[in-house]
């Protein structure tokens, strides 16, 4: 009776389970490589939103200004991060000068073409500005220098519609995101009609821009 070779190979190990759990094993390749393309999708998103507001940031700190009648015009170089802010001037979409501050309470936004919560909070300021008319001064502009007025006009344009002193424009500059120290898009802030800030936020609720509004006399 012949006798059988014994196997040089060892058994395989499986890893050994606790009560109540099933031997690990190693998940199958196609749902790993569906798991990657499905991270790598999402985080491609994140990641161009990321690098377009850092591009808009460098580009501003370079504080390089560019010919064209999208650049401001400053009487002041101060830092605008509280205190008075510095008087400027912008083109807005329209080509017409917007000064700031005209001598009476104002609003700034500081935006670009693709920031979708911008864009969402738009109608409740337009609505606000409606109900106050010329109180106060509204100003809402992007602060990336690769963007482009009519960029802006094609996101902000059918929100802000026609809306008498309610202006929109573009800092193909990118000077005063360093001026204002601007770190988000959506910054907003408040001044009085002495040019005084009375209030900084980032996409803050219409009703704490009305009542800093209402501070700085406009209510």
């Amino acid at each position: 009776m012949a006798k059988r070779k014994k196997s040089s190979k060892l058994p395989a190990k499986t890893s050994a389970a606790r009560p109540g759990q099933f031997p690990q094993r190693a998940p199958a390749g196609g749902g790993r490589r569906r798991g990657v393309r499905y991270l790598l999708a999402g985080g491609s998103l994140a990641a161009v939103l990321v690098a377009l507001v850092v591009l808009a940031m460098q580009r501003a700190n370079s504080g390089g200004t560019a010919s064209g009648g999208n650049t401001p015009t400053q009487a002041s170089g101060r830092s605008a991060a509280s205190g008075r802010i510095p008087r400027f001037s912008l083109m807005d979409i329209n080509g017409s000068s917007v000064t700031v501050p005209a001598g009476r309470p104002g609003v700034l936004i500081f935006t670009a073409s693709y920031c979708t919560p911008c864009i969402s909070q738009a109608p409740g300021l337009v609505s606000l500005k409606r109900k106050l008319g010329r109180k106060f001064d509204m100003l809402t502009f992007s602060i990336d220098p690769g963007d482009s007025n009519a960029a802006m006009r094609r996101s902000f344009g059918p929100v802000v519609g026609f809306t008498p002193g309610y202006h929109l424009a573009w800092d193909r500059s990118g000077t005063l995101a360093t001026t204002f120290q601007i770190t988000s898009l959506g910054t907003e802030i408040v001044y009085d009609a002495s040019g005084r800030q009375v209030f900084r936020g980032v996409l803050s609720p219409v009703g704490e821009i009305a009542a800093a509004l209402r501070k700085a006399g406009a209510g």
